[in-house]
């Protein structure tokens, strides 16, 4: 070999010695990265407000079989909990907070099927009310959407903001709803993730690899 197929070689290795360098810096940061978690929350009156925006104040008396129950005050918070992650989770705890005197009397989970779970680790009834709920969802798996109904005694004319977190390494990000999407194409560039918004539809690219369109 002459001195210029030795610098040629010398250099061929050099490079691709830091290509395969940055390529794995960059996987291991993508997949050390917090996983993102969307979520949503909504509350509104047991009644919604009619056509001239009043509302009904209403006393709702619940029977378990043994006792009556009777609240004042009843709001209903649609939850809404989606992985946006790169990574199937086996199962994901997370719990939701309420805040100044509301109080939940009574969960109803939607899930995609009977393989999707959510389980309350603690009993929610009329006769056990409580203002810190913990859930597990199993699986939880990519594109994953879980959905419950959380019924709530407002402390206050109506209910506080709720808090939502978990123990695991996740960062939660705010869903709107459909009504809050343009009706333009919006187009934003994150770490290895390209995503466009097209109406009602949000399509994620992940390593250039077609996904199932999310429908919330």
């Amino acid at each position: 070999m002459t001195w210029a197929d030795w610098i040629k070689t010398i250099f061929t290795v050099l490079g691709g010695g830091l290509a395969g360098a940055l390529l794995t810096t960059f996987v291991t940061e993508y997949r050390a990265q917090l996983q993102p978690v969307g979520e949503r929350i909504e509350t509104a009156p047991l009644f919604a407000p009619s056509v001239t925006g009043t509302t009904l104040r209403t006393t709702v008396t619940v029977f378990d079989g043994k006792e009556s129950y009777q609240f004042n005050n009843l709001h209903v918070a649609d939850v809404l909990v989606v992985n946006q992650g790169n990574r199937d989770m086996t199962s994901f705890p997370f719990g939701l907070t309420l805040s100044g005197g509301d109080t939940a009397v009574r969960v109803e989970p939607d899930t995609p099927d009977r393989h999707h779970t959510i389980t309350p680790d603690m009993e929610i009834t009329p006769q056990n009310p409580v203002g810190a709920l913990d859930f597990v969802l199993k699986p939880f798996n990519r594109d994953d959407i879980y959905r419950l109904k959380v019924f709530i005694i407002a402390g206050k004319d109506k209910p506080s903001p709720i808090k939502i977190s978990s123990p695991e390494p996740v960062r939660f990000i705010s869903v709107p709803a459909l009504v809050e999407r343009p009706w333009y194409v919006n187009t934003w560039l994150g770490v290895g993730i390209f995503v466009l918004d097209i109406g009602f539809v949000i399509m994620s690219i992940r390593y250039l690899r077609r996904r199932r369109p999310l429908n919330f």
